[in-house]
């Protein structure tokens, strides 16, 4: 009798582990490194059809916060973007159609990302100011359903921050 028990009980967690599993979400760092990842995939490709291959596109978390850099190539400055993912309002994907890729406008609430520029050495520009931005784009290749995927983390990124902000708030 106590065999066929633990049979049961054995059966019923390997049926409930799987699917409990299935519904675990991705962590705040799981879900950067998938954006860092997207990343890496346009690494090297090009706006324009004889324009230079874009380079230094990273994503971070930092206490909390993500930085999102666009480095500059040659003499050309870029910038890195600081921001809580607990204001982003909304994640458009436009059309943009660049040479070989996509990009997505990533919208926050308010003027709350701060801006700064990055030298093309790498490295932040100290002697520019900080300025605070309403939105920035995000680069992605052009495949099909690539785009609302990334869209989705972003969103997932919000939904993270905003409930480590209020624990009450189910």
């Amino acid at each position: 009798m106590k065999s066929r028990v633990i049979l049961l009980l054995v059966l019923h967690a390997l049926i409930l582990l799987p699917v409990a599993a299935q519904d675990a979400m991705p962590t705040k760092e799981e879900t950067v490194n998938y954006l860092k990842k997207k990343l890496m995939e346009v690494d090297g490709l090009k706006q324009t059809k004889d324009g230079p291959p874009l380079k230094g596109y990273l994503i971070n978390l930092n206490n909390g916060k993500i930085e999102f850099t666009q480095q500059g190539g040659g003499v050309v400055y870029g910038w890195m973007y600081s921001f809580d993912p607990a204001h982003i309002l909304d994640v458009k994907i436009y059309p943009v159609r660049h040479w070989e890729m996509d990009a997505m406008e990533v919208v926050f609430v308010s003027k709350l990302v701060v801006r700064q520029a990055v030298k093309p050495t790498g490295g932040l520009d100290y002697t520019s100011s900080k300025e605070t931005v309403l939105s920035f784009q995000f680069p992605f290749i052009r495949t099909p359903g690539n785009g609302e995927k990334i869209r989705k983390a972003f969103l997932h990124l919000r939904d993270l921050a905003k409930a480590e902000d209020d624990i009450f708030s189910n």
